[in-house]
């Protein structure tokens, strides 16, 4: 990409981004890093890159540059989001295309909401249409309505108006081919690689790492029965639970009722500097997530950091642990299985580095500068 005589307009519409406390940067998601990781790397390829993004009331509006690519948010009403965040989103990319003339509109959400009035704005403006959905569609969708809305008019008013359509994983490639969106490409997550790693040490009191959000669907129910389960059978170990966590009351009532206060630690959402301490100081990293829409950002940066995985055997934790062969997978919903591979995992000092070094191994596949290049590659097309 280096060879480009034309400096290229990049502009990521995002339906969410990192947010700042202070001078420390907050992921609250996968989508998150996802989007902030992108218009790092697509801007190192030399690309004038912006990202927009919705801000919700209660909110101070963010505009600024940071690693060399600007970002700004636009307000939207929280109440509004679901009927019409489509409104928004279409107003304020038609506004920012006619303002900074990108050359490529790159559209990020979690569903189609968003994502339906940000194509309509580029497709307006005649601008290239990239588009990446980050969970399966459907996924988590209760209402019916919602899913008739989606597939018989969000989906044909949208997949023909794109250009490139991005899937994280090839399952997520299977399912938008079969809605017969345009020119999908496989291109999975990707994480920045750390530029030192520890040599790994296990530890007596062994720890135990979560990173994601602390819900229902994540498996965390599960994941806090294996973790009784082991302590019932005086088996020394400490879980921290980083993400955020809509319920921190209920989740806490658990952990008292399976009498779990001195072992497992609700951490919140942390700045990512103290997040990579945690990688640096854990032995294993746990997750038991019951659905995902790509391979989990938090297992790539585990893995960066030679850490071992244990995760359920869900399709998108399956492709990237190469179906147990880079980590432990156990039968989701079955927490007795992942204690057992706890167990089996702790119990061998020579299986924890053997793993480790798998994890550190594989995570070099999803570096940044490799993906982000070959997406322009497919861009350039």
């Amino acid at each position: 990409m280096s060879s480009r005589k034309k400096q290229i307009g990049y502009l990521i519409v995002g339906d969410s981004f990192v947010t700042f406390n202070s001078s420390n940067i907050i992921f609250p998601g996968g989508t998150e890093r996802y989007i902030f990781l992108l218009a790092k790397y697509v801007q190192k390829f030399g690309l004038e890159t912006t990202v927009i993004y919705p801000q919700f009331k209660g909110g101070r509006k963010s505009n600024g540059m940071i690693f060399n690519f600007r970002y700004k948010s636009f307000y939207s009403p929280k109440y509004m989001y679901n009927w019409f965040i489509d409104l928004f989103s279409f107003i304020n990319t038609y506004k920012t295309i006619k303002k900074i003339k990108p050359d490529i509109v790159h559209i990020i959400s979690v569903k189609y909401r968003f994502s339906l009035g940000a194509i309509i704005a580029a497709k307006m403006c005649q601008k290239k249409i990239v588009y990446t959905r980050t969970t399966p569609p459907n996924m988590n969708t209760k209402s019916k309505l919602a899913v008739l809305l989606d597939d018989f008019v969000v989906v044909p008013l949208i997949r023909k108006k794109i250009d490139v359509t991005i899937a994280l994983t090839s399952e997520m490639k299977l399912i938008l081919e079969s809605l017969e969106f345009n020119n999908v490409h496989y291109i999975p997550n990707f994480i920045e690689l750390p530029k030192f790693v520890k040599s790994f040490s296990p530890q007596k009191n062994h720890r135990l790492l979560y990173v994601g959000r602390v819900e229902e669907n994540k498996g965390i129910m599960i994941l806090l029965q294996a973790i009784a389960k082991l302590i019932s059978q005086k088996i020394n170990v400490c879980l921290f639970l980083i993400g955020p966590c809509k319920t921190p009351e209920y989740f806490e009532n658990i952990i008292t009722e399976y009498n779990l206060n001195k072992h497992v630690f609700l951490m919140g959402t942390l700045p990512y500097n103290n997040l990579l301490e945690y990688y640096q100081k854990c032995d294993c990293f746990v997750f038991p997530s019951l659905l995902e829409g790509g391979h989990a950002m938090a297992i790539l940066e585990a893995m960066s950091y030679g850490l071992p995985i244990i995760a359920s055997d869900i399709k998108p934790n399956q492709e990237l642990l190469e179906n147990g062969k880079c980590g432990l997978l156990y039968s989701c919903q079955k927490p007795i299985e992942l204690c057992n591979n706890i167990i089996h995992l702790l119990e061998d000092e020579k299986l924890i580095h053997y793993y480790s070094n798998l994890s550190y191994e594989r995570s070099k596949s999803y570096s940044a500068t490799t993906i982000v290049s070959n997406l322009l590659e497919i861009l350039d097309a």
